[in-house]
C-alpha cells in the first residue's frame, strides 16, 4: 500500500460518519426499550425475535427455520443461536427437527413465549411513547420511513 493513500484524507470526517450516527442512536433507543422491558425478563432483541416468530407462525404452521429467521432478523446464524438459547432455555420458543431437512430445526412460539409477548405489550407501548415524546409523531413517523428505506438501498 502506497505512502500516499488517504494523504489528504482528515481523520476529523469520521465524526460525521453515518455509521457512528446510527449506532449512537440505536444504542439509546435500545437503552429506552430495555429499560421498560425490564419488568418482563425480555431485552428488546428477545422482544423482537419472539414478535417474528409469532408473526412466522401465521405462515409456517411448523415452525422456521433458524437460517430463514436468521435472515428476518438481519443476524449472522451465531448472533441469532446466541440470542435465541436464553428463549429457549426458558420454554419461550420450541425446537425440533426439520422432518423434511434433517440439518435444520424448526423454531416455534411456544404458548409461554405467546403470554410472555402479551405481559410485554404495555411495556413496550410506554418504550413507543417514549420515542414519540422524544421525537414528536410526525417526526418519528418520518424516520420509520427513512429507516425503512434506507434498509432496503443497503441491502447486498
Amino acid at each position: 500500500m502506497s505512502k500516499d493513500v488517504g494523504k489528504d484524507f482528515d481523520i476529523r470526517e469520521f465524526r460525521d460518519c453515518s455509521c457512528l450516527r446510527l449506532r449512537r442512536v440505536a444504542r439509546e433507543a435500545t437503552r429506552v426499550y430495555d429499560r421498560h422491558l425490564e419488568p418482563t425478563g425480555l431485552g428488546s432483541n428477545q422482544l423482537i425475535l419472539l414478535t417474528m416468530l409469532h408473526g412466522a407462525g401465521e405462515h409456517y404452521r411448523d415452525g422456521v427455520t433458524a437460517k430463514e429467521l436468521a435472515g428476518h432478523f438481519g443476524a449472522d446464524p451465531t448472533t441469532l443461536s446466541r440470542n435465541l438459547k436464553p428463549l429457549i432455555r426458558r420454554g419461550l420458543i420450541a425446537v425440533r427437527a426439520d422432518p423434511t431437512d434433517g440439518r435444520s430445526r424448526l423454531l416455534r412460539l411456544t404458548a409461554k413465549g405467546e403470554a410472555r409477548l402479551r405481559e410485554a405489550g404495555p411495556h413496550w407501548r410506554k418504550a413507543e411513547a417514549r420515542m414519540q415524546s422524544a421525537l414528536g409523531e410526525a417526526r418519528l413517523k418520518s424516520l420509520h420511513d427513512l429507516l425503512d428505506r434506507a434498509a432496503a438501498g443497503l441491502q447486498f
